[in-house]
């Protein structure tokens, strides 16, 4: 057991990979008030809690589902512990981090939505910022025209409900 997730009261989801580590794991124990894992044989040492790793993450999982993530992250904080926090949207495209290496990025259509940006990179090329998804049926014409339709065939797919009229949608922001 390398490390492991467990669900907090709120429904967050709070990870650690410190568990079997000989300084950290009796730091942790005293800081969720449960020194009885200490003296229990099954987790005194890091190859005892990596063999019953399924039993500690049992006794770990009833421990954070009775407090909210805020309750965890105030606790972990004040034992210096290290530990990761799975995020919900609304928490990643304010990320600090990701925005300054500008892994999340707006989109270029000024809608105030965000995505991953690209990892790749050309060299001698600036990079493209990205867009929003076409609509459904938004390039149609242009992809039958590329196929070597005319707009006498393209209207007739169109009429016998082959290609659906392209109809903008609202999109919901992110």
């Amino acid at each position: 057991m390398t490390g492991s997730s467990y669900r907090t009261s709120d429904n967050r989801w709070i990870l650690l990979a410190f568990v079997e580590e000989a300084k950290n794991f009796p730091v942790f124990a005293e800081a969720i008030k449960r020194k009885d894992l200490l003296a229990d044989p099954r987790f005194a040492d890091g190859k005892a809690r990596h063999a019953n790793a399924s039993a500690l993450v049992d006794e770990l999982d009833r421990q954070f589902a009775e407090q909210p993530l805020a309750y965890w992250k105030n606790l972990l904080d004040g034992a210096r512990l290290p530990y990761g926090i799975v995020q919900i949207p609304e928490e990643i495209v304010k990320d600090p981090q990701l925005i300054a290496n500008k892994i999340i990025v707006p989109l270029a259509d000024g809608s105030g939505r965000y995505t991953v940006d690209s990892p790749f990179t050309l060299a001698q090329q600036p990079k493209v910022a990205p867009g929003s998804a076409p609509e459904l049926g938004e390039h149609s014409e242009q992809v039958l025209q590329e196929l070597g339709y005319d707009p006498k065939q393209i209207e007739a797919l169109r009429s016998g409900g082959v290609v659906p009229e392209h109809r903008k949608q609202e999109s919901a922001a992110v």
